[in-house]
């Protein structure tokens, strides 16, 4: 059986931190608290003309969710500016 880091590392994360059971847990949008199991960088290929990569920090791995989840407060507190529109 593969350990959590080495199957994280086939998924690309990078420097991947396990976290304890119960440590700092998520409320999801029905106020379920649910568990990270650990914490890591995900290079993130974004489809730009430019061949842009955003590498994201501090990425939580969280299985129980069936969906990836990019907040904006996060981006823009790592300065990166989000602009939503036509113009």
């Amino acid at each position: 059986m593969l350990s959590l880091k080495n199957s994280l590392k086939r998924k690309g994360f990078r420097d991947i931190i396990n976290l304890r059971k119960g440590d700092k847990a998520i409320r999801v949008a029905n106020g379920v608290e649910v568990d990270k199991e650990a914490v890591g960088q995900l290079p993130l290929e974004l489809e730009l003309n430019s061949g842009f990569t955003l590498s994201l920090r501090n990425v939580f791995y969280i299985p129980s969710m069936k969906r990836n989840l990019i907040l904006v407060s996060v981006l823009d507190d790592d300065g990166f500016d989000c602009h939503f529109g036509n113009s």
